[in-house]
């Protein structure tokens, strides 16, 4: 079975806005917008939650929360949004115990396992290549 969708983690999403990262901004960016020619790309809610949460905590000027709000509904018109359920999490449990990683990453990996996605383009490999049957991929390098 073919791969339908890869995902972006929200580090991704978080450069993408922020011009202040002069190394990590314009990788973002370009990175986003070249999903846009090729295979199918997807976000889960929880990337678009964190992205929020990480934006707004270190943002908070009516024009700046604008823009976010903007930059989520892109990204929501752009990408697939994959969800996950009650069922998710304690998927996600398991994989936390077993593989040792973080909570939130073992969510988003268990939500990529559910949709049958199984490559992330994240900053963070370390903790996704500790699932098997999933690649991560730095696009920072």
């Amino acid at each position: 079975m073919t791969e339908k969708y890869s995902l972006i983690d929200s580090n991704i999403l978080i450069y993408y806005l922020d011009l202040e990262e002069k190394e990590k901004h314009p990788i973002a960016f370009d990175f986003i917008h070249s999903r846009l020619m090729g295979k199918e790309t997807a976000v889960s809610v929880q990337n678009l939650a964190e992205f929020s949460s990480n934006v707004v905590d270190n943002k908070t000027t009516p024009a700046i929360e604008k823009e976010i709000e903007d930059t989520i509904r892109e990204i929501m018109d752009i990408f697939e949004v994959i969800s996950y359920s009650p069922n998710t999490i304690i998927h996600a449990n398991a994989l936390h115990n077993k593989y040792n990683i973080h909570f939130w990453d073992a969510l988003l990996a268990a939500t990529m396992q559910e949709n049958h996605i199984s490559t992330i383009y994240t900053e963070n490999t370390k903790d996704f290549e500790k699932i098997p049957g999933i690649k991560a991929i730095n696009p920072f390098g």
